[in-house]
C-alpha cells in the first residue's frame, strides 16, 4: 500500500511480486532509469507538512 501511494504520487514504479520475472525486472529497471528525472522532479515538488501538528489538530477536532 505504501509503495502504491508513492507510485500514485509519481515517485516510483511498483513491480508486484506475482509479476516479477527476469524480463519484467529488466524492463522496469530500464523504465525507471529513463524516467529518473521525472521522479526526482515530482519528489522536489512535494510540500512537507508538519505531521505532528496535523495529527494533534485532528485529535482535538474529533475530541470536541
Amino acid at each position: 500500500m505504501n509503495a502504491e501511494s508513492f507510485q500514485t504520487a509519481g515517485y516510483c514504479e511498483v513491480l508486484h511480486e506475482e509479476k516479477l520475472t527476469p524480463d519484467a525486472l529488466v524492463t522496469n529497471l530500464d523504465r525507471l532509469h529513463e524516467n529518473r528525472q521525472v521522479y526526482v522532479d515530482n519528489m522536489n515538488k512535494f510540500e512537507q507538512k508538519d505531521a505532528l501538528t496535523l495529527v494533534i489538530n485532528l485529535i482535538n477536532k474529533v475530541a470536541k
